[in-house]
């Protein structure tokens, strides 16, 4: 498997040939609403809770995040660093390190998207280039395991749609279908917290990673955290693998 990309999408007016098409315009950026310095602890699994994993999001600040997926049962995990270019509502780079035991980190995958509509990802000495057809876009498997020829793959696109609001955990959520070619014509669900905006569920019937069956992603709890407690948070997290 590679690690695919999906365009998020809703309408669009005509575009030129070539062009990459944006709904970035029907989106708008509050900084205020960013919470920064804050982890999201979610557990990823498949649908049915099998196969679980620590996932966490640490937002460093307003337009840089920071995930770390942690498999103790594989002693390994990998630290994704990612910036959110605001005007095109996507991360226009990406940086992977593997996390070992004893605090050893593993060259990873350098990505970023071009001035000019592509996506590049780079191991090592392999690298891909894929043209983006539609703005923003999503990359599904972040960390790029890949097992095959190609390291990337745009495999088209996905659209968001609301279905409206119903309690989730301790809050009441909006939900959102998703769908559509770029997720192999499978539908999905993201439920977003209606007053803080972050999410606490995801459930889509399609792997990001050739080890699960589909994927399911589930808020376990929010810790506030300066970018000191945030090292030490990681490097304790290190230590237990």
């Amino acid at each position: 498997m590679t690690a695919t990309i999906a365009a998020a999408v809703c309408a669009c007016g005509p575009r030129g040939p070539g062009a990459t098409a944006s709904d970035a315009g029907k989106f708008r950026f509050r900084a205020d609403r960013v919470p920064v310095r804050t982890a999201f602890h979610y557990v990823k699994s498949n649908i049915d809770g099998t196969q679980p994993i620590r996932v966490t999001v640490y937002v460093a600040d307003t337009s840089h995040l920071e995930v770390v997926k942690l498999e103790p049962q594989h002693r390994d995990g990998v630290l994704v660093k990612a910036h959110v270019d605001w005007t095109t509502f996507s991360a226009d780079t990406i940086q992977t390190v593997g996390l070992l035991p004893g605090g050893e980190r593993a060259p990873g995958v350098t990505a970023w998207l071009t001035g000019n509509g592509a996506f590049v990802v780079r191991r090592g000495d392999r690298s891909d280039t894929v043209p983006i057809t539609r703005l923003p876009v999503h990359v599904y498997d972040f960390d790029f395991v890949a097992d095959g020829p190609q390291l990337l793959s745009f495999d088209g696109t996905a659209t968001i749609r609301y279905e409206g609001e119903v309690p989730c955990h301790a809050a009441i959520c909006r939900r959102y279908k998703v769908s559509g070619p770029g997720l192999r014509g499978a539908q999905g669900a993201i439920w977003v917290d209606r007053v803080q905006g972050h999410v606490e569920r995801i459930e889509i019937p399609v792997p990001d990673n050739p080890a699960w069956r589909d994927f399911k992603l589930e808020l376990q709890r929010t810790q506030p955290m300066d970018r000191a407690a945030w090292e030490r948070w990681l490097a304790d997290a290190v230590r237990g693998l």
